[in-house]
């Protein structure tokens, strides 16, 4: 049995950001280019996401859920246009509502499971979202649960926040006016690491960026990869690399610049242009947890 908390281990440098300059959104000034077909492919099985309702609390107003039931078509908006997309039109309407009533509104979100190439883990992602009537005291937050063929949950790694000038480093798992947000994305050839993407925003900002987390299947330890050097505004995660299957894919951009950079990352953050290399799609997406699953 694994332990119930991931040691979370980081290399490279998270981006160097344009900060202080307020927008009614965080969606990008940079014109990022349409998705490959792998990455359609990939957006296409992680869009369905199902909602659960958390539990009622003083001064929350419950907001009626979308109609999102299995094998609903659902919205694949989101703000870097990620082929792993967060439920991104849903937390507007809610932030929207929470703004309307005055009062705050906690949802909670399950994303579709990723499979193991050898069917015997299976990984999805909890979104918990606390909205607030001001936007900028909001947060978002997450955590993988990893579990085996019958449900039962074997570890938890939980988001923590990033972004930022300098080094990658751990920070408060919840800091208001932020969002991170893990979404499984693949596993790699020989099943025994897991990349994830990380979505991390401030709110009320145009400060965002993707983060890949690997988690590694023998030493149930995870950690934080971005490209360095800090040359860019925003990464975009796109996958395992085709061209070396050890490598992460990002796309890089800078607010304000239509040109874009593919840089593959190595494990241990030496990064690389690779211009012409394309994401490695692997796993499986299957059905959602239970709620009782989901709770443990």
């Amino acid at each position: 049995m694994m332990s119930s908390g991931a040691a979370i281990v980081q290399w490279g440098r998270c981006p160097q950001f344009v900060c202080g300059v307020l927008a009614a959104s965080i969606f990008l000034a940079a014109n990022l280019p349409g998705l490959t077909q792998a990455q359609e492919t990939a957006k296409s099985l992680n869009a369905q996401l199902f909602f659960l309702q958390a539990a009622p609390a003083a001064q929350q107003v419950s907001v009626p859920p979308s109609p999102l039931q299995s094998g609903a078509a659902v919205s694949r908006k989101d703000p870097l246009n990620s082929a792993y997309p967060i439920p991104w039109d849903s937390i507007w309407a809610h932030q929207h509502q929470a703004s309307q009533a005055g009062q705050t509104v906690t949802k909670r979100y399950l994303s579709a499971a990723l499979l193991s190439p050898d069917g015997q883990t299976k990984v999805h992602s909890e979104i918990q979202l606390h909205l607030n009537p001001e936007m900028t005291d909001s947060y978002i937050s997450s955590q993988l649960v990893i579990s085996d063929p019958r449900g039962t949950v074997l570890q938890s790694i939980p988001s923590t926040f990033h972004l930022g000038d300098g080094p990658v480093k751990e920070t408060a798992a919840r800091q208001d006016g932020t969002l991170s947000i893990l979404m499984p994305a693949a596993w790699s050839k020989d099943g025994q690491q897991l990349l994830a993407r990380q979505f991390e925003a401030v709110f009320g900002s145009d400060v965002s960026s993707d983060y890949a987390l690997v988690w590694n299947r023998r030493n149930q330890q995870a950690r934080i990869v971005a490209p360095t050097p800090l040359s860019y505004d925003t990464a975009v995660l796109l996958g395992w690399s085709h061209s070396n299957p050890d490598q992460i894919l990002f796309e890089t951009s800078t607010l304000g610049e239509s040109k874009t950079t593919t840089l593959a990352v190595s494990h241990d953050g030496t990064t690389i242009a690779s211009p012409s290399d394309r994401p490695l799609p692997i796993g499986q997406r299957v059905t959602f947890p239970t709620p009782s699953q989901a709770r443990r």
